[in-house]
């Protein structure tokens, strides 16, 4: 595929992607801990644009790729807990495998999770495991 056409498929995964995770900020989740197929075709698609955009750094610039992500998983804040953890699994898997650039999403997810009450939290973890991953 042509740098071009990367180019282009990348802008439209970003496109995509809000598109199918904007409403899941409104929607009830499952009641029965299932992962919404939405919630798994959004972070597919991110996934495609991180494997895209990680090519092509010089031309996206990192900042853009970075602020890409995080805006994408800002509509995660209203996901269940099964949902949430499955969502902070993948960005994670992303992070390891070397996108980098979800580590300011993954940042930013986790620490709005850690600023809310410990009652309130979707995940189940110690200050200290948020704030390794955090820094990490």
């Amino acid at each position: 595929m042509k740098r071009e056409d990367n180019e282009k498929r990348a802008r439209d995964l970003v496109k995509k992607a809000s598109g199918i995770l904007r409403p899941l900020r409104e929607k009830i989740w499952n009641s029965d801990g299932s992962i919404r197929p939405q919630l798994i075709e959004g972070l597919d698609c991110i996934e495609e644009y991180l494997r895209i955009a990680n090519r092509l750094t010089d031309e996206f610039g990192t900042s853009f790729i970075s602020m890409n992500v995080m805006n994408l998983t800002f509509f995660l804040s209203n996901v269940s807990k099964e949902e949430f953890q499955y969502s902070i699994d993948r960005l994670t898997e992303w992070k390891n495998v070397g996108y980098e650039n979800c580590n300011n999403a993954l940042a930013q997810i986790l620490t709005c999770e850690l600023g809310k009450d410990i009652a309130e939290r979707r995940l189940d973890w110690t200050d200290r495991e948020f704030v390794d991953i955090i820094v990490g």
